[in-house]
């Protein structure tokens, strides 16, 4: 770098310490670590999608829903497929 090169402009800091004081950590810090869903896609043998007309929204669904902290989204699925409609897959 010579004496009259423009400054190089620096990267903002990752740590989240700042003049020995911590920082409030942003909002993705708050949310749950694990945020996935899955939904199953069902036929029968026609060919036919099955939709699940929910009670508290105004569109259409496949069965399923999110994961919890503890199971994988095949596990997630039958799980909500037995919930909602007492299915296993």
């Amino acid at each position: 770098m010579q004496v009259n090169d423009p400054p190089v402009p620096r990267r903002r800091c990752s740590s989240r310490w700042r003049a020995g004081e911590r920082v409030q950590p942003g909002i993705a810090a708050r949310l749950p670590r694990k945020t996935t869903a899955a939904g199953a896609l069902v036929r029968n043998s026609e060919g036919l999608i099955l939709f699940l007309e929910a009670v508290y929204k105004p569109t259409l669904e496949i069965p399923g829903g999110v994961t919890e902290f503890d199971e994988s989204p095949l596990e997630s699925v039958r799980r909500e497929a037995r919930e909602e409609i007492g299915i296993d897959i």
